[in-house]
Formats: C-alpha cells, structure tokens, sequence
C-alpha cells in the first residue's frame, strides 16, 4: 500500500520538475486549487467532470464535506503524535511494521479498520 503511493508521489514530483514546474505545492482544504481540469476523455460518450481553475472546495454547499476531512485528517496526524492508535477494540503502535496495514485501511475507509 505504502510503496504504491510513495512510487505514484515520487513520478508526480519527478514529472513536475522535467516540465519546469517546481515543487509539490502544499494542499489545504480551504485554499483554491489554482489549476483547473480539463480532461479531454469520454467514458460512454459522457465527459468526465471538469474543475475551472481557482476552484474553491470550501464552499456553503461542501462545508460540512470539507469539516469532515479536515477533521478526519488532524486526527490521523494526532495518532501519529502520540506514536499509537487506540479504538475499536485495537491497539497500534506505529513504531510496528505491520502498522502499515493500519495507515492503509484507515485512509480507504476500509472494513478491516472496525
């Protein structure tokens, strides 16, 4: 799990500094995305979504979405401070290698979390 999302992050990156784009530029919630989307592929001769560019996802109609994982994602990171995971029924220390298996069910929202 961990290795599939290092290598995608790794290329991503790579592909930025090749095209002269610079760094990763660093997300949040409540900033607007200055590039847009404009994907120019068809599934069922359906296009897919699009994003204009500044795209604001903090908006009145996403703000209980946009609350959500906020709070979802500063509660992964206070796991981390703390070093360990307490809740339903399980103890993780994320000093275990096997603690990898934890971070990747918790960020899919996978059934093997519960």
């Amino acid at each position: 799990y961990f290795y599939f999302y290092q290598q995608l992050l790794a290329r991503y990156y790579f592909e930025r500094l090749t095209n002269g784009l610079g760094k990763i530029p660093e997300f949040s919630w409540y900033s607007p995305i200055k590039t847009g989307y404009y994907p120019l592929m068809l599934t069922k001769f359906t296009p897919f979504a699009q994003r204009p560019d500044y795209y604001n996802l903090h908006t009145e109609e996403n703000y209980e979405r946009v609350r959500f994982l906020d709070t979802y994602e500063k509660t992964f990171v206070q796991f981390l401070q703390k070093d360990h995971f307490e809740a339903f029924g399980q103890k993780i220390d994320f000093h275990d290698p096997k603690a990898i298996n934890f971070v990747g069910n918790y960020w899919q929202d996978n059934a093997d979390l519960y």
